[in-house]
């Protein structure tokens, strides 16, 4: 069997799509030539996804986490590649509860986390780090069918220690189960 290339792909793709266009498709047939699309399109592809996030809603980043990524449908998930931030400091550094983490929803332990970005003193931008499961091997990570959210590890700051901005920019793939 040989490769394809992805003139060939996309060539096959627009095939598919305008015969179920044409022809008279049951609903279900509409469905697995989208599905087949979006798994030819998607799989293993680098994807970029930015945040902007306030001030408040860093105050209230654990209690009410951001989706980043939507939930990219059964049988797949969210696989981060990297994260970075870019913080503007406002006023002062945050001082508490101050880890944040890009989580699958409902996960235990963050794919890619920082400790540094919010007690910054300074305005500036700062890589993510991967986090590890080794520490405690019970607890999930990467789970199926659902969002990838940015929140802060333990809890919400302190209101009124800390004022700054965050962009969050994160590559990620899809990964068919």
């Amino acid at each position: 069997m040989s490769v394809k290339t992805t003139a060939q792909i996309a060539a096959e793709i627009l095939t598919n799509v305008s015969d179920a266009l044409t022809k008279q498709n049951t609903a279900a047939k509409m469905r697995q030539v989208l599905d087949d699309l979006n798994d030819t399109m998607f799989s293993g592809k680098v994807l970029e996804v930015s945040l902007s996030i306030t001030s408040a809603q860093i105050f209230a980043l654990n209690s009410t986490p951001l989706d980043i990524v939507a939930a990219p449908g059964a049988g797949k998930y969210i696989e981060v590649v990297s994260a970075s931030g870019l913080f503007t400091k406002v006023s002062a550094p945050y001082t508490t509860n101050y880890v944040l983490g890009l989580y699958c929803d409902g996960a235990d332990s963050a794919q890619i986390s920082d400790s540094a970005l919010l007690i910054s003193t300074i305005s500036r931008n700062i890589r993510f780090q991967p986090t590890s499961t080794i520490v405690n091997p019970a607890l999930t990570q990467i789970i199926p069918n659902t969002a990838l959210q940015i929140k802060l590890a333990v809890a919400d700051p302190t209101a009124g220690l800390g004022d700054g901005t965050l962009i969050v920019k994160v590559l990620y793939r899809i990964v068919t189960i």
